[in-house]
């Protein structure tokens, strides 16, 4: 409805109801209601626990596996080259890289978890 379509009687009473404005208080003990509801519901919430129990077997296999095949790959008989912490030979050959990979996934899912578990426990421990 447009402002011309309005009846002039109709503008007066809505410019009194605007003018005559009263200030709206909560009702006594709202607020103290409100907190304690509040604080029982952050009591009554248990934090969820990051699942190591299924996550370290899985790192440690992986963990495990990375470490025989580089053992292996160490002391494979016929390596004449000066030892080295990456040989140049692992870059053009196919299996090795797909052990840096796998490395690579190993060590950056756990630098992962641990941040990530890290920041949440940070987060459960922040007080409101």
């Amino acid at each position: 409805m447009k402002k011309s379509e309005m009846k002039k009687s109709e503008i007066n009473e809505l410019e009194r109801i605007l003018a005559n404005e009263e200030e709206l208080q909560p009702m006594t003990g709202f607020s103290t209601r409100v907190m304690r509801a509040v604080r029982e519901e952050e009591a009554a919430t248990t934090p969820i626990a990051f699942p190591w129990t299924r996550f370290l077997p899985g790192f440690l296999i992986n963990l495990g596996l990375l470490l025989g095949a580089a053992v292996w790959m160490i002391l494979e008989p016929g390596s004449s080259s000066p030892a080295q912490l990456i040989p140049a030979e692992w870059f053009s050959d196919p299996q090795a890289q797909g052990l840096l990979w796998v490395a690579l996934t190993v060590v950056g899912t756990g630098a992962l978890a641990w941040t990530t578990s890290r920041w949440i426990a940070a987060q459960r421990t922040a007080s409101f």
